[in-house]
């Protein structure tokens, strides 16, 4: 856990200072933190443009909910991990 939070550090600074800051503002303002997580997973995963809807159902609608209706989803799972990583810049 220590190397993917390092890794995620890191790779974190790649990106303009308002990517950074919505990354960090994690489940406060789901809406900028997704979108901010599909850029980092667009780098950082999934590198094809468009990514297929399968990624985004199985990554983030989860989570989310689906992008356009945000009918959903339930972060109660990445919450709770947060929580336990909130000492780390791991996005949350």
């Amino acid at each position: 856990m220590e190397l993917w939070n390092k890794s995620n550090e890191i790779f974190q600074k790649e990106f303009p200072e308002e990517i950074q800051e919505d990354l960090k503002l994690g489940f406060k303002d789901k809406i900028r933190y997704r979108k901010a997580l599909e850029i980092y997973y667009s780098r950082h995963g999934c590198t094809l443009d468009p990514p297929p809807k399968e990624i985004a159902s199985a990554v983030l609608d989860p989570t989310f909910g689906d992008r356009e209706t945000r009918e959903g989803g339930d972060p109660t799972v990445n919450i709770a991990m947060c929580v336990l990583f909130r000492q780390s810049h791991v996005p949350c």
